[in-house]
């Protein structure tokens, strides 16, 4: 046994040594592009705020504008612009010239100028979208780093060993791509031999607690014993892999239950959309211990919501087979009796369908 569990022990910390490995790559390679993006949302930000205050009067730099923070200052801040509209109007009707200095706009843009602006603009904004920045933020409440810190390259590598893929972040440069292919053709089916392990594991827990029930509990027979076994570690694994991790991201994003229950359930699944994601709220620092959690719930919760669709895969299976039998051997034994009694016993044998334990 301890040779089992040796190997076991080293295939554990090679798969989280690549697992590291990747982080450390992709960390190097888009760090810096990261940043320029995470800039050039910072100052678009700042410098559509610096037109906004200069149009409605508070000066380049701001330092008259309330806190846009509330309903009631955003209807000030428009009642302002609307009452300094209607000044103008007023002026420009009393005036005896067509004009005067008072009415000039607080900004001039050419045609080109305001195309531009508003072409920069969507540039950033889709490229802040394409890679789970929100363009929204700025520098005092961002989106979390994904290639800056270790949590987020960790997280980024293990979407792409499960093959959840949420699309929030991917690589941006060349080198970044490349790196990705190759890492994930040898990581996937790393990864699925971790999960398989993982799942032995809970099997292995399983025909323990079967057999030691067998003998403290001799009423059942063996196969009703694995049979309400199951079902206990269904419950349970159900609970610990499903509506626990439910409800502690629902304490921690922010979601209602339901919302949390279709996140586990589509990451678990490997669908993995993308619409919801955990530790992604602008201007929120994360825990350590709730960036962990979630690491230790991915790859467990897919050993066990993998070894379930097996095992439900297999139930499938096996009715079709005996839907099969139930279909076949009628037909069979009619065929016989019309070519006569006397080959009846010999054609069912030769034409019997294996029995499926």
């Amino acid at each position: 046994m301890g040779i089992p569990k040796r190997a076991t022990v080293i295939f554990v910390l090679v798969f989280l040594a690549y697992n590291m490995l990747g982080a450390g790559i992709f960390m190097t390679l888009e760090y810096e592009g990261e940043e320029q993006l995470r800039d050039d949302v910072f100052n678009m930000g700042e410098a559509l705020d610096d037109l906004v205050c200069t149009a409605l009067g508070y000066g380049a730099d701001c330092a008259d504008k309330p806190a846009f923070t509330n309903a009631t200052n955003t209807s000030l801040a428009l009642q302002r612009a609307e009452d300094a509209f209607k000044e103008r109007i007023q002026a420009l009707a009393n005036s005896s010239t067509a004009w005067s200095e008072k009415d000039i706009p607080g900004i001039i843009m050419t045609e080109r100028e305001l195309r531009t602006l508003v072409c920069r603009v969507i540039n950033i904004t889709e490229r802040a979208v394409r890679h789970g920045l929100d363009p929204r933020s700025t520098r005092d409440s961002s989106s979390p780093r994904d290639w800056g810190t270790l949590a987020g390259t960790m997280y980024f590598c293990m979407t792409v060993l499960t093959t959840i893929g949420y699309g929030h972040i991917s690589p941006s440069s060349e080198a970044g791509r490349m790196v990705c292919i190759i890492y994930g053709f040898f990581g996937v089916p790393l990864t699925i031999a971790f999960l398989s392990l993982l799942g032995e594991g809970m099997r292995e827990i399983q025909e323990r607690a079967t057999v030691t029930a067998l003998r403290r509990v001799g009423r059942l027979g063996p196969d009703a014993m694995r049979r309400a076994i199951g079902g206990l570690f269904l419950v349970l694994g159900t609970t610990l892999f499903v509506f626990v991790p439910a409800a502690v991201f629902s304490v921690n994003e922010g979601w209602s239950y339901v919302e949390s229950l279709y996140y586990t359930f589509v990451t678990l699944s490997t669908i993995g959309f993308g619409d919801y994601l955990a530790g992604r709220k602008r201007g929120v620092e994360y825990s350590i211990a709730y960036q962990a959690f979630k690491g230790f719930w991915l790859y467990s919760g897919l050993a066990f919501v993998a070894g379930l669709f097996l095992t439900m895969t297999q139930g499938v299976n096996q009715a079709r087979v005996r839907m099969e039998q139930q279909i076949d051997v009628p037909r069979v034994k009619g065929l016989a009796g019309k070519m006569g009694g006397s080959k009846v016993g010999a054609l069912t044998d030769t034409t019997a369908l294996p029995s499926v334990g």
